[in-house]
């Protein structure tokens, strides 16, 4: 349920800053009440990508072939559909080349889904995080997180260092984020936070709230040290963690929920890569100018958002049938390293 909340915040937020008001990210333009509403709900919206990375933490990755192989088919295949779209729309034209590198090469060459990337890489490293996550300490964990906090916060996201992580938008996050979601799972019992709910979403209103302030002030202030928009902005991580642990508190269970679920994904796949996403928020930014007022057009959003979620997850449930008998293909090769594992 979390991961479709959070793929909703993850399509309005591009609904926003790609058609409706994209001021709001680029800090340009004059103060009005649609950047300052805008700027608020991307509060919100803007932690859905640390969560993703937070609940990869919390459960862990368990690196196979089959994972690899899964994630490789699906991003393939967004990427074909995307780039036949184009075709068919006109807006590209059909070079065998280009086809190939947007498909077969598409981990190498489809450099619009930064997020694919770096996730690629966190999943290579997982079983080293992992046995880390397994044998440290309370202490020796907390004292390696305040560690990396120290480099993700103030080298890297106060000063700006470029040696550091100046943006968030790279492994060196992810790594962070995935060791956070490790230590809760670890250290932060259910019986600590069941009676902490208040308490736990207003740390993630709060920083919701911060983060819409800052952005409002961007129009009058320039501070020239801190990506505000950076992954590894303090308010977001913080954000973050208070929004995972809120959701933890509650008990929830659907097999429908988990099935689609599953298939989330699709849509960042599908919207985030050009063709596809170019002409789905052209669109959506001309239809939205048509709507005089600011209430029924935030109403827009969130109904575009939840509509396009369910389309994509259906595709996707779709694919994945089709897709059936390709996923066995390196079973073989899990099965031989497990079985050698154990001698």
């Amino acid at each position: 349920l979390l991961r479709i909340i959070l793929m909703l915040f993850i399509l309005m937020h591009h609904l926003i800053v790609h058609s409706v008001c994209q001021s709001v990210l680029t800090g340009t333009g004059a103060l009005s009440l649609e950047y300052a509403t805008y700027s608020v709900l991307e509060g919100f919206f803007y932690v859905g990508v640390n969560v993703f990375i937070i609940i990869s933490g919390y459960f862990g990755i368990h690196l196979c072939a089959r994972r690899i192989w899964a994630l490789y088919l699906q991003c393939a295949f967004y990427g074909i559909v995307s780039y036949v779209f184009g075709v068919v729309n006109s807006s590209v034209q059909m070079v065998p080349h280009t086809f190939v590198t947007k498909s077969v090469f598409i981990f190498s060459h489809a450099s619009s889904w930064w997020f694919v990337t770096c996730y690629l890489m966190l999943m290579f490293i997982s079983p080293f995080l992992n046995y880390s996550i397994r044998l440290l300490t309370k202490k020796q964990y907390l004292f390696a997180l305040l560690c990396m906090t120290f480099l993700q916060f103030y080298l890297g996201w106060f000063w700006q260092k470029p040696a550091y992580d100046v943006n968030g938008y790279s492994l060196i996050n992810f790594i962070y984020l995935y060791l956070i979601g490790g230590y809760l799972h670890r250290f932060v019992l259910d019986d600590n936070i069941a009676h902490h709910k208040t308490l736990l979403f207003s740390i993630y209103a709060i920083c919701a709230i911060i983060f819409g302030c800052c952005n409002i002030m961007r129009l009058y202030v320039n501070v020239p040290m801190g990506n505000l928009w950076g992954y590894n902005n303090p308010l977001l991580i913080i954000g973050a963690i208070g929004l995972f642990l809120f959701v933890r508190t509650f008990r929830f269970k659907s097999k429908i929920v988990n099935m689609f679920g599953g298939g989330v994904f699709a849509a960042y796949l599908l919207t985030d890569i050009g063709y596809v996403g170019d002409l789905l928020y052209k669109t959506f930014g001309d239809f939205a100018s048509t709507i005089p007022y600011l209430p029924f057009r935030i109403v827009a959003i969130v109904v575009v958002a939840m509509l396009l979620l369910f389309f994509v997850c259906c595709i996707d449930l779709l694919r994945v049938r089709i897709m059936k008998p390709f996923m066995r293909a390196f079973d073989w090769l899990d099965g031989f390293i497990e079985n050698n594992g154990r001698k």
